[in-house]
Parts: structure tokens; C-alpha cells; sequence
């Protein structure tokens, strides 16, 4: 996972209104920052890339990095990604730009070596004995964005895995991007990262309050159907309908189902010209192998034993993805009263697996329900909770 699909279909408006981001913050006016947030395989790492490209496209710095749950890594991740090979744009004055920024490094008591250079390393060490982490940052984000107006352009700091950072990282983070907005200097800051991102940015400033946030889920229909059927378009080949429709109806809208379906779709194929429906199902077949032994199977074995009853419950009463069923039913089939079956519910929830709405229950994550329905059907799970 992780890999740019390709084509991102049903993602377009956040990828044209960070297009529109990159416009206003650049002619001097500000922006509120992004956060993708969902389960994982849902194309967040994917699109952030995309949201990379279009800042290169415009001539901007753009620097994508990897939160780290050290209290005081943000700092070093986000120099260490300015500090790296071939980041700075084609358009800027290279020479210029390394030297100011070894010049800021060195008064912030930040050791960079390897400080551009196709083949150098970076290495990024803050001496927090003697600066502040949260007050770097804000002295990082200014001399960036001081930077970028002498060389006409703009920064954009794109967060991933935002769940693993400190909340007293991310706190000078919110100080850093309010100063720079103070100041208008042109820098834009997006974050992505799973279900628990909103509330942990939340927590860490009350100005996360104005970011924008966008739940990052499966597709519908029509956006799978362009993500499977465009790239054969571009290729000539002839995607018939019905092999169309059932890895549509397969792959739940999920992302990383779709990018492994048309991979393996395409492999398969008989005809170089053509996919017909006898592709698609051995495509389906190869696919959930893959789910199985990979991601789909890791998420499976987190579940606690509860949970994992619950849901193939859920799975043997629901006539297909995604349709709720009521909770007590489920309850009587694992053997406990509905106020038993609470706690794991708000958990199964929390973990994205299910979800619940006034007496009702459905799975959400993606390919649990031919998966658990399965386990049940070769006997391989039993239903009841001891």
C-alpha cells in the first residue's frame, strides 16, 4: 500500500482545491490546512503524493515526511526533508537556497550534514539541550517562508503517518503555521493519517479547529468504475461490462482491493486486446489470495477473539457488504445480551471495523464480510463467546 494508482478517481476536488490552495497562498492570502484521515489502504499516502506533484508542478518547495512519535523528531523530520537531495525546485536558485538555510541550521542549532548534493546524506540532529524543538519549528517555518517570497514561490509540508506525532510536536507545529499566516508567508501545511488523526490535532491546538478535514473512505460506484476502466482506455484495450461489474461489486469501493484487482486483471487477461468476465474472475481469485495472506489478514489477527466473533456474526446475517443488521440479533447468535455487547462495539467501531447507528450494526472495513464468512463456513471460527 502506498503506491500511486493509476489514476486517483473520486479524490479530483481535494486534489483542484489544493491546486486553488496553492494559487491564493502564493498571490499572498492564506489557507486552511488539510488533514486526510481513514483506515489504511484507503489512498491517503497516494494522494498526499498527488498533492506533492502539483505543488512541484507549481514551482514550490514541497517536502514530504513521516511523523515520528519522538517527542521532538518534527523538527528534524521536516529540516531533514528540506535538507535532502534534489528537493529544491528546478526554478529556484539552488546555491542560494543551501546556503541560507545552512546559515538558519547552524543559528538554530540544527546539525545538518550532507547539505545538498546529488549523492550526499542528510543527517538532521536538533541540540534540544539547548533550543527548543516547538521553537525551531517556528523559526523554521519562518526562514521557509522568507525563503520562498525571495525566490518567488512557496513551501508545502506534507505530514504523513500524522498519528504516530507527539502532541507537543504538533502543538508547535499549530504555532508555527498560525505565525507564518500572520506574517502571510506563503506555506502550506497538510497532514494525513488514520481514524484517530482529527481528535489527536484537536487536542494538541484549538486552532486545528479550522482545519479542514477529509474523511478519506471507499469509492462509489462511478469512481471505481473510472479508476479500473481508464486505464485500459488509455491502453487500447476493450474492458467488457460484466467483467467490469463484478470487480466493481468485488472490490467494495476499497481502494487497495481496486489497484490489486486491475493489476491482477490486467496480468491475467487472454487477449491483449480485450478483459473479459473469464479475467475477472481469476483476477478475483489471485486477489484474494493476496488479501488474505496480506493486509486484509494482518487487520483480521488484530481484532481481539470478541471482536472477531461479532463481526462474523455480522457477516452470516448481512446478504452482502455493508448492510446493517440489528444488534440483536448478533447478539443472539454470539450468546450475549446487547448490553454485554456493548463495550466491544465501541471498540470494533474505533478500530473502523464496524459501525453502529440507533440499534443497528454494519461492517465497514472492506472485505471483512466475504472474509469472516468464509472462516465461519469451513469452520474455522465459531460464533459463540465463551
Amino acid at each position: 500500500m502506498g503506491e500511486s494508482p493509476p489514476v486517483l478517481a473520486g479524490r479530483e476536488p481535494i486534489i483542484d482545491r489544493f491546486y486553488l490552495d496553492l494559487e491564493q497562498v502564493g498571490e499572498g492570502g492564506t489557507a486552511r490546512e488539510t488533514a486526510l484521515y481513514g483506515l489504511r489502504g484507503m489512498g491517503k499516502t497516494a494522494l498526499l503524493g498527488e498533492l506533492v506533484r502539483a505543488a512541484r508542478q507549481a514551482e514550490w518547495l514541497a517536502v514530504r515526511v513521516e511523523a515520528e512519535s519522538e517527542e521532538g523528531s518534527l523538527v528534524s523530520t521536516i529540516a531533514g526533508g528540506v535538507a535532502r537531495p534534489r528537493v529544491v525546485p528546478a526554478g529556484w536558485d539552488q546555491g542560494s537556497f543551501l546556503d541560507r538555510f545552512g546559515e538558519f541550521a547552524a543559528r538554530a542549532g540544527i546539525r545538518v550534514t550532507g547539505l545538498g548534493g546529488v549523492d550526499a546524506s542528510v543527517r538532521v540532529k536538533p541540540k534540544v539541550s539547548d533550543v527548543r524543538p516547538a521553537d525551531v519549528l517556528v523559526d523554521l517555518y519562518q526562514e521557509l517562508g522568507r525563503i520562498a517570497i525571495d525566490q518567488r514561490r512557496g513551501i508545502a509540508i506534507l505530514i504523513d503517518e500524522t498519528q504516530r506525532a507527539s502532541v507537543d510536536d504538533l502543538r508547535g507545529l499549530f504555532r508555527a503555521v498560525s505565525e507564518a499566516k500572520t506574517e502571510q508567508l506563503p506555506v502550506i501545511t497538510a497532514f494525513a493519517g488514520l481514524l484517530e488523526t482529527p481528535e489527536l490535532l484537536m487536542s494538541a491546538a484549538t486552532s486545528a479547529e479550522r482545519v479542514l478535514f477529509e474523511e478519506i473512505g471507499v469509492l462509489d460506484p462511478a469512481a471505481t468504475y473510472r479508476a479500473l476502466r481508464t486505464p485500459a482506455d488509455r491502453a487500447g484495450v476493450i474492458f467488457d461490462d460484466d467483467a467490469l461489474d463484478l470487480l466493481i461489486e468485488f472490490s467494495e469501493g476499497y481502494p487497495y482491493f481496486i489497484q490489486q484487482l486491475g493489476s491482477d486483471v490486467w496480468n491475467v487477461r487472454s487477449d491483449p486486446d480485450r478483459i473479459t468476465i473469464d479475467d475477472a474472475e481469476i483476477a478475483i481469485v489471485l486477489a484474494r489470495r493476496q488479501f488474505e495472506r496480506g493486509a486484509l489478514g494482518r487487520r483480521w489477527v488484530e481484532l481481539p477473539e470478541w471482536g472477531r466473533h461479532v463481526v462474523a456474526a455480522i457477516s452470516m446475517l448481512a446478504d452482502y457488504p455493508s448492510q446493517w443488521v440489528e444488534v440483536g440479533k448478533v447478539a443472539e447468535l454470539v450468546g450475549k445480551t446487547t448490553t454485554e455487547l456493548s463495550m466491544t462495539r465501541r471498540r470494533l467501531s474505533d478500530r473502523g471495523a464496524v459501525q453502529t447507528e440507533r440499534g443497528q450494526i454494519r461492517i465497514t472495513q472492506p472485505g471483512f464480510h466475504w472474509y469472516a464468512a468464509g472462516l465461519v463456513e469451513r469452520g474455522e471460527i465459531d460464533l459463540e463467546i465463551g
